[in-house]
């Protein structure tokens, strides 16, 4: 699994698969380099964590990072034996291949159901494979669960948290102003971290923590906090956007995509890029552009908040120069006739329209009597009755 950075600056997952129980792992990877010391690692824990579940063979494909010498002379001195798969026949690594499919179908579908930007991938993703841990596997005996057959045990019976929900996580008595602050503060919901602890995401601090007294609010998704704190801070939380495949063998690629996770990891608000205090006149002109009622829906709070002397971001500046004059545009074209523009405010067309006082309309009407009579006398000098 690979893409773009996401939350705690990760690229890549590395999924693991016993294939005797079914049970699967999701390692987080910043560099696909850092496989080769997951692998070593993971095998350590898993040889401490269950001796008598002694792992004596690993299959992998033809990745770059899974034929390193350093990683082959480890499998050596563990005992175990390290097969590769051949190229282009998935069907040799049939099990891991499946896996992968179905994580990521599952990650797909909670981020799409809790209308969250790809930026949560990785938790999404881990909360997936545990889910598929704790149900039932068809391709195991007795209609047992993989934590089962690993652990030798049930899995706790506890009700599964809808990802990406509301968590209202309880805030210190040293985090309070004054004895009527708010008591709890609303999260995202992430996953669970150990025994009765919750993974969340506090969308003002910007950053993940882990709490054990939350309430869940199951039924609304934690999607509009992000976006209301948009809206409040002009910041804006990254998506994944695909990358082509790097080769991290040489160490200045390695530190310049390190220089690329410090730009596109989220920052918190006090470092996110303002405008500073709002010119006057551009204040003025937010100002008069909500007077006009000109002001599209989608960037209205922005406007409103220059207009009152607040400050955002320059990507929101930006936006908001956009559809102004995009708006501008369409008026004009509707309007049909002229436009009028006032120095530092937006252009707003209007419509010109003539309007014929009373006592021009009294002179119209007299001329056009005088007319008719005319013409009576005329006919009836040529002999002819006029009609």
């Amino acid at each position: 699994m690979k893409d773009a950075l996401a939350l705690g600056g990760y690229r890549f997952g590395l999924v693991i698969v016993d294939d005797f129980t079914k049970f699967v792992w999701i390692i987080p990877l910043r560099f696909k380099s850092d496989a080769i010391e997951a692998l070593k690692t993971f095998h350590r824990n898993m040889t401490s964590q269950y001796p008598n579940l002694r792992i004596s063979r690993v299959r992998t494909d033809n990745a770059l990072e899974f034929k390193a010498s350093e990683l082959q002379r480890y499998w050596d001195s563990s005992g175990v034996k390290h097969e590769l798969a051949p190229r282009y026949s998935p069907q040799s690594n049939g099990v891991a291949e499946r896996n992968v499919r179905t994580i990521t179908e599952m990650t797909r579908t909670m981020l799409i159901a809790a209308k969250l930007p790809s930026f949560f991938l990785p938790a999404a993703a881990g909360y997936a494979a545990h889910i598929k841990n704790r149900v039932t596997a068809a391709s195991l005996s007795d209609e047992t669960t993989p934590f089962e057959q690993l652990n030798g045990k049930k899995p706790p019976a506890r009700s599964f948290k809808p990802f990406g929900c509301t968590a209202w996580a309880m805030k210190p008595s040293t985090e309070r102003d004054g004895k009527f602050d708010a008591k709890s503060r609303p999260c995202v919901y992430l996953g669970p971290a150990f025994k009765g602890a919750s993974k969340l995401w506090d969308p003002v601090a910007n950053r993940e923590l882990v709490d054990h007294s939350v309430i869940f609010d199951e039924d609304n998704t934690a999607s509009r906090l992000l976006q209301h704190h948009q809206l409040q801070s002009g910041e804006v939380v990254p998506s994944f956007g695909f990358l082509d495949d790097e080769d991290e063998s040489q160490p200045e690629q390695r530190q310049h995509h390190e220089q690329q996770q410090h730009h596109l990891q989220p920052r918190p608000a006090q470092q996110t890029h303002q405008q500073g205090p709002q010119p006057p006149a551009l204040q003025q002109a937010m100002q008069n552009a909500l007077q006009s009622r000109v002001v599209p829906s989608d960037i209205l709070p922005s406007v409103t908040a220059i207009a009152g002397g607040g400050q955002v971001s320059r990507e929101a500046l930006a936006t908001i120069a956009r559809r102004l004059a995009a708006q501008s545009k369409e008026a004009q074209l509707t309007a049909g006739r002229g436009s009028t523009r006032v120095d530092g405010e937006p252009e707003v067309a209007v419509e010109r329209r003539r309007e014929t006082a009373p006592a021009e309309q009294g002179r119209a009407a007299g001329d056009r009597e005088s007319s008719a009579q005319e013409g009576r006398r005329s006919g009836r000098l040529a002999g002819k009755e006029p009609a």
